[in-house]
């Protein structure tokens, strides 16, 4: 595990994140919301509140960040901003999600 730097764009051009830890809350299913993610980036960053939802007639998956209401409009509290950083967080949070459905199934 890294320490907690700087996040920013290594020597290649790629996001210098790492997400070191992902934990999933599974919730009562409602117009495919499924479950909760909470990631750690660099260990020393927390995102909370990433919905995880099934996309309508498929099995793939699609994150949501969370908003708030700021002057009547819903804005981002945090979210990627780049390509790169949403597959990086993308991949680690289906690939628990993945772990924790098999986990619940057995």
């Amino acid at each position: 595990m890294m320490g907690c730097g700087v996040l920013g764009i290594d020597v290649h051009g790629q996001p210098d994140i790492e997400v070191t830890d992902v934990s999933i809350n599974f919730v009562t299913p409602d117009r495919g919301l499924f479950c909760y993610a909470k990631i750690t980036l660099n260990g020393c960053i927390v995102m909370r509140g990433i919905g995880i939802h099934k996309k309508l007639n498929s099995e793939e998956l699609r994150l949501t960040f969370p908003t708030k209401a700021i002057g009547g409009e819903q804005a981002y509290i945090a979210h990627p901003v780049t390509k790169e950083a949403s597959k990086i967080i993308e991949d680690a949070i289906f690939d628990k999600v993945a772990i924790e459905q098999e986990m619940r199934t057995v």
